[in-house]
């Protein structure tokens, strides 16, 4: 097949789940033997400046087998972009209504309008289209994405990548979820949520692939002396990400020093290691290890006794995927449901959701014996196995995506105009009745 992801931020040094997701789908898609074309733009992260092309554009061709093509980004209305932006980041969660839109239209149309933009992306979509015989979108939630379906339609396959948050409940996402031709989920939990929020019309073409993950049984890191890198010593808790409260790494930090002043001769320790910065200078037992290269973190995984992550807000957890390939067990937020229900599925760890149960949680791995650990570790590690092993991930993306399209004349024949939109009100109308 001749395949196109489109993702608004692509390369090889990106560490974002979706970007590491795409980045890895084109490798191994590549591989199989499917001519692979990355649509992206000229902006090089989430984290730069969305009206700056940091990297020139054109096509390029990869030593992994698969096209980079990037495409300029332009001006937007960044004013008007940021007050719609923090009026959707001051709901709160208890106000979200599936099928309720959290904006006025006019200001969803902005949010919508007014993220990273790039005409030239949208355009190639338009005249290309039948080039290729699926679109791969992801994520679900900027302007490329949301307006690139609406361009290519049947062909489009959505990989939301979606988090119960605000933005997925604005009519344009809805949309999205209608008019793509497949839906790729890489978690069970994902589905779910997306079912709650968009009803069981898009039961028929949902499929869960899963995500791969790259992690291997990987040599000790060495030091710049030479040395090798050894983890630390004694039973600790692993945190793997960005360090910062839309992680809810500080409900983690004040559960662990609750945990320290009710068992302070325990030896049990908090290590974390990522992006950002912590003020611990009066955290006894915990330790931040600022960002690690890639052997150093399969070590901390491979020494650690459990590893927590507290987020919230995950469509797929890699780092719970690692862990568990590692045999670790692991502890989750019970208000996520893509790492909640994995967690309940594999039986590979535990479900926290309040202060108290993360103190409880900490409690729990500090007292466990070795075998209990390791036993649900190696339940982790199967159900890991099964949803993020590469070839399996592959395989189920090629079933979900079959070869065949309508011709197009048939699509010539489709109606043309506007769909009308019917409205049924019922004295016990529920969500997805109807």
């Amino acid at each position: 097949m001749k395949l196109a992801i489109v993702i608004p931020w692509f390369g090889r040094e990106l560490k974002g789940g979706a970007e590491q997701h795409a980045w890895n789908s084109a490798l191994q898609l590549a591989r199989r033997g499917h001519s692979v074309e990355v649509l992206t733009t000229c902006c090089r992260s989430h984290q730069d400046d969305w009206e700056t092309n940091h990297l020139p554009e054109g096509r390029a061709a990869e030593p992994e087998g698969f096209a980079i093509h990037r495409f300029p980004v332009t001006k937007r209305d960044r004013e008007a972009f940021n007050r719609v932006n923090a009026a959707l980041l001051a709901i709160p969660p208890a106000q979200l209504r599936p099928g309720v839109s959290p904006l006025s239209p006019h200001d969803s149309r902005i949010f919508v309008d007014e993220l990273i933009k790039s005409p030239a992306l949208l355009e190639h979509l338009a005249e290309e289209q039948e080039t290729y015989d699926w679109f791969i979108f992801l994520p679900y939630l900027y302007g490329p994405i949301l307006h690139g379906i609406r361009q290519v339609g049947e062909r489009s396959a959505l990989q939301p990548c979606l988090h119960d948050e605000a933005y997925a409940y604005l009519p344009e996402v809805a949309d999205a979820f209608y008019g793509a031709g497949r839906i790729l989920f890489i978690s069970e939990g994902e589905q779910e949520l997306a079912r709650r929020l968009f009803g069981p019309g898009i039961d028929e073409k949902s499929h869960l692939v899963g995500a791969g993950i790259e992690t291997v049984a990987a040599p000790r890191a060495k030091t710049s002396a030479g040395h090798h890198q050894k983890s630390p010593s004694g039973r600790y808790v692993l945190y793997l990400g960005r360090k910062d409260s839309g992680k809810n790494v500080p409900l983690l930090l004040k559960a662990f020093r609750r945990f320290r002043r009710q068992r302070p001769n325990a030896d049990l320790r908090l290590l974390l290691a990522g992006h950002g910065s912590l003020d611990l200078l009066e955290d006894k037992g915990v330790e931040d290890l600022g960002v690690v290269t890639d052997a150093h973190k399969e070590t901390l995984l491979a020494d650690c006794a459990a590893l927590f992550q507290p987020s919230q807000n995950e469509s797929l957890s890699r780092v719970i995927l690692e862990a568990w390939m590692h045999a670790k067990p692991v502890a989750v937020h019970g208000a996520c449901l893509a790492t909640s229900v994995a967690v309940e599925r594999a039986a590979g760890g535990w479900v926290g959701q309040t202060e108290d149960e993360w103190v409880a949680l900490f409690g729990e791995v500090a007292r466990a014996s070795e075998d209990v650990l390791s036993a649900l570790g190696a339940r982790g590690r199967r159900y890991a196995e099964e949803l993020g092993d590469w070839n399996r991930v592959m395989e189920r993306s090629e079933i979900a995506l079959p070869t065949h399209h309508l011709p197009s004349a048939d699509r010539a024949s489709e109606p043309s105009g506007p769909i009308s939109r019917v409205d049924q009100f019922l004295p016990n109308l529920s969500f997805g009745d109807a």
